[in-house]
């Protein structure tokens, strides 16, 4: 729904391309053709309409329509959501040789945890719109702290062992930890408000059963 239907796949990159100024005028169809290819398609898609693509065809072209700009910085929301399991992975090899061609920053923001595990070297995760534990991820999935981190992780992997959430409320607590509600280990202090507190060699985690005051 990000692709104009009315437009050309190379009118839609080429628009990026023109409201920044990027390169030469006479050389952007060209530039057009190597975004393309960049992300794994032929030239003369450029020819082509948004509906004469799949959806793994049309995520590429998105894909190439953030990097034309060259930011340093790229946001990417839920890249595979709507993406059957097939293309899902080829989006995910596209997105992980982006990252190593790329001097740009990469951040995923993901619900699924194997898109973020095959992605992300560092880790964050949030619970109600706050950072509920942070670090490298391969710690954090190796070795949780937070209690909601350690349900996220044990449901990716079907594990019965995992702390046992209970229903979410209808209202969000307003001081303290907004997991309490819901947390089998809170305690009266979980009242409290919290801040993130140190829980290994480069992690932080807002839980003060799970590290010490910084």
């Amino acid at each position: 729904s990000a692709l104009n239907p009315k437009r050309r796949i190379g009118s839609s990159l080429r628009l990026a391309l023109d409201v920044h100024d990027i390169g030469e005028k006479a050389k952007r169809m060209a530039m057009v053709a190597a975004l393309l290819e960049e992300v794994g398609l032929a030239a003369d898609f450029a020819e082509r309409f948004p509906a004469a693509l799949s959806g793994g065809q049309r995520q590429r072209v998105a894909i190439a329509r953030a990097l034309a700009c060259r930011s340093e910085l790229v946001v990417l929301d839920e890249p595979t959501s709507s993406l059957d399991l097939s293309v899902r992975g080829g989006i995910l090899s596209l997105l992980q040789e982006l990252q190593g061609r790329q001097s740009a920053a990469f951040v995923f923001i993901s619900h699924d945890l194997e898109v973020v595990r095959a992605c992300a070297d560092e880790l964050i995760v949030m619970y109600l719109g706050q950072v509920a534990e942070r670090g490298p991820a391969e710690e954090v999935f190796a070795r949780p702290r937070h209690p909601y981190t350690q349900a996220l992780v044990a449901a990716s992997r079907f594990a019965p062992d995992g702390p046992q959430l209970g229903p979410k409320g209808e209202r969000d607590p307003a001081t303290g930890c907004r997991l309490a509600p819901r947390c089998p280990l809170a305690e009266g202090d979980c009242a409290a408000e919290q801040s993130l507190l140190p829980g290994g060699p480069g992690r932080l985690v807002r839980c003060w059963k799970a590290g010490a005051p910084v």
